[in-house]
């Protein structure tokens, strides 16, 4: 619960807090301290400031300061801070005993008898409490015991209220403890002989009492307030309450780990569509597929992980584990990384940057990282596709099937063209790509491409095309990752100018890229059988041993039905 405090200074001076109390088992003084508290941390000049009275609904309510039950979830309070230089009101003087003087670990105990027949008169009987009570252990620190009897009996005083009702009452204040109560009358003694001249069968006749009958035990009241409860008693509350707590942490935390999974999932699959387009698949459930690390870094550019290779390089440091640099292998999926190690560098990731956030010393921190990373993420990447629709052509499913188709030509272009950047992972230069357009016939320098079908004439040469791709690059903007490489050639295929009687053939994104692949594969092709050596070796060397994340041999459901 919550408890809305306004500590008031003076006429002119007052501060709210919202209080946290759990459950609600504090003590109300325990919330007037806990706002003078903040009070004289944030007031000029700081200090420390005591409470004297502490209301509710301004000054209409006296709130007893150890009576926790007087407030309820979103109630607001007024503390009054003590005045040194006037002294206590009675209605201060006496909240501040029970808050802070002995008084504070005292209950007051009340009987009420009435209203009553009229055999009830109040000539007629005496009515008797006997009391049994017990101090709680932890008073005897602070009480005597012996001031304080286990068994007494007292007789009930009789005043008249405002109703012209005679009332039986008896009040005391005891340590808390537990305290029971049998009620009792006796006929009230008639004036016969004096005591003196009385036989000792007549005196206990005349003191014998008599248990109240059950009729009559419907006009007893009692009362105890505050309500006691002992060490043990209190332990007990706090600890269930600790129970509760975590087991609603659990729960939230295992609510949010499913959203984080599901998150993470649909970003995991988002970057399979692009990671599907790279590379065949080394096992059979799709559950087992993996990205290549190449398909890793652009993750980490597209969701804004990493903006610069300075940004990158901080971020190896925490993936120690999962990547190490140099990034060699890149292309091959057994180097590659599955669904929970992808998990993994995301965790990582995000206790990093936990560390360098604003929420660093906050307790939501890491959750805050996470919805951070993924929203911030997907609102960038929807806004670029947004504006530049050449990435929707990149993730668009029939492009991905025609790179999946022609993975060891592009891989072992890019493998064989490419450098290993600044000891981190092999990139392309902006310029050899533009070389091997050149190379393979796409780009043919010194002759005119000019488009001169339509209204507008658009030039197809190494300037164009280096205007096309000025959006595409990895962490340095002159150099292109593998997927960076398959984005230039999207690029270059819906700028290409294809004759005006071949145009109704190339309609289609695909089949533009079909048509320019196929000139890569004619100057290319070559490069192939040396590539898949390559990754062969590397294997051999490296013995790579992927996980999969399922069994990857066990029947799918589909397969068990039939």
């Amino acid at each position: 619960m919550k408890i809305i405090a306004t500590v008031r200074a003076s006429e002119f001076l007052s501060r709210t807090y919202n209080i946290d109390c759990g459950k609600g088992n504090q003590f109300v003084h325990w919330i007037a301290t806990t706002a003078c508290m903040l009070f004289g941390q944030e007031h000029y000049p700081p200090g420390i400031y005591i409470p004297s009275l502490m209301t509710k609904e301004d000054t209409s309510i006296f709130l007893n300061p150890s009576k926790q039950s007087y407030l309820q979830d979103g109630d607001q309070v007024f503390v009054h801070l003590k005045d040194r230089s006037k002294p206590f009101t009675e209605d201060e003087k006496e909240w501040y005993e029970k808050a802070f003087t002995k008084k504070r670990n005292m209950m007051s105990y009340g009987i009420r008898f009435g209203p009553f027949s009229e055999a009830n008169k109040q000539d007629n009987y005496e009515f008797f409490a006997k009391l049994s009570y017990r101090m709680f252990p932890e008073m005897e620190d602070e009480f005597k015991p012996s001031d304080f009897p286990e068994e007494y009996e007292v007789k009930l005083e009789i005043e008249e209220d405002d109703n012209d009702q005679w009332i039986y009452k008896y009040d005391v204040d005891l340590p808390y403890g537990e305290i029971k109560c049998q009620f009792l009358y006796r006929p009230k003694p008639k004036i016969q002989n004096p005591p003196q001249q009385q036989t000792l069968a007549e005196k206990e006749e005349e003191e014998k009492k008599t248990p109240l009958p059950e009729k009559s035990m419907t006009f007893f009241r009692q009362f105890i307030d505050p309500e006691p409860i002992s060490a043990e008693s209190q332990r007990m509350l706090d600890q269930q309450e600790e129970e509760e707590n975590k087991k609603i942490e659990h729960e939230t935390r295992m609510r949010q780990k499913a959203l984080e999974e599901k998150k993470a999932r649909e970003k995991y699959e988002q970057q399979q569509q692009i990671a599907n387009s790279l590379h065949p698949q080394i096992f059979r459930k799709r559950e087992n597929d993996m990205m290549t690390l190449q398909g890793f870094l652009h993750f980490l550019k597209v969701m804004g992980l990493a903006q610069n290779r300075q940004d990158f390089m901080r971020l190896c440091e925490c993936l120690h584990e999962v990547i190490q640099l140099p990034i060699q292998d890149t292309l091959n999926v057994k180097n590659g990384l599955n669904y929970a190690q992808f998990l993994e560098a995301i965790i990582r990731i995000a206790y990093y940057k936990l560390d360098e956030s604003e929420y660093a010393n906050s307790e939501s921190g890491y959750k805050n990282i996470l919805d951070q990373i993924f929203s911030d993420g997907n609102i960038e990447l929807k806004r670029r596709m947004m504006e530049d629709r050449m990435l929707s052509e990149l993730y668009s499913q029939d492009n991905c099937k025609v790179f999946y188709e022609h993975f060891s030509l592009l891989a072992a272009i890019f493998t064989s063209k490419g450098m290993l950047h600044l000891e981190t992972f092999l990139e392309l230069q902006k310029e050899e790509f533009i070389h091997i357009l050149i190379e393979c016939g796409i780009l043919v320098e010194g002759k005119d491409h000019d488009d001169k079908g339509g209204e507008l004439k658009r030039k197809f040469d190494g300037q164009s095309i280096m205007m096309s791709i000025s959006n595409v690059g990895s962490f340095d903007h002159n150099s292109l990752t593998y997927v960076d490489f398959l984005d230039g050639l999207v690029r270059v295929a819906s700028i290409y100018p294809f004759p005006e009687a071949e145009k109704q053939n190339y309609h289609a994104m695909d089949q533009k890229l079909e048509f320019l692949i196929g000139k890569l594969n004619e100057k290319y092709a070559n490069l192939i059988p040396g590539f898949i050596d390559q990754l062969q070796k590397k294997e051999a060397e490296m013995n790579y041993a992927p996980y999969n994340v399922v069994d990857d041999d066990a029947d799918d459901e589909d397969d068990q039905d039939n």
